[in-house]
């Protein structure tokens, strides 16, 4: 064994160490608890900017949408008639491509037939017709009513 002041100054030695070493580890556990809980603010702000930016979005793409149909319908009120029928027509889309080709196809099939067999052929379209422009009158009616 060594001299005895020798082992009480290396014991000394020792304990200062451990001191500082569990000094140091609280220290650190300390740094570790604020900096997570830095985090975990930083997440929530994260988060919170998240959902604000998601609600300006949603109110801005409301207003767009708003905005979008008050011009359309100005617009709309500012056509004159015959652009307005051709608008709403152009509206219908294929379904208005299919009505007009069907018509052609009738009126080619009706002109190819003699003088006498057109003229009952056309009175027969032209009744045919009247009864659906009636059947459309009679719904417009009914939606305006609702």
């Amino acid at each position: 064994m060594g001299n005895p002041s020798e082992d009480s100054e290396l014991s000394s030695e020792t304990s200062r160490q451990t001191d500082q070493s569990i000094g140091s580890d609280a220290t650190t556990n300390d740094e570790q608890q604020s900096q997570e809980s830095i985090t975990d603010r930083v997440k929530d702000a994260g988060l919170s900017f998240k959902e604000i930016i998601a609600s300006l979005a949603d109110k801005a793409k409301t207003i767009t949408e708003e905005k979008t149909q008050t011009l359309k319908d100005k617009s709309a009120e500012n056509i004159s008639p015959t652009r307005r029928n051709a608008h709403d027509i152009q509206a219908l889309g294929t379904t208005v491509q299919d009505v007009i080709t069907v018509f052609e196809e009738t009126m080619t099939h009706i002109g190819e037939q003699d003088h006498d067999q057109q003229e009952q052929l056309l009175n027969g379209y032209k009744r045919l017709l009247e009864e659906q422009i009636s059947v459309i009158r009679s719904r417009l009616n009914l939606i305006k009513r609702l």
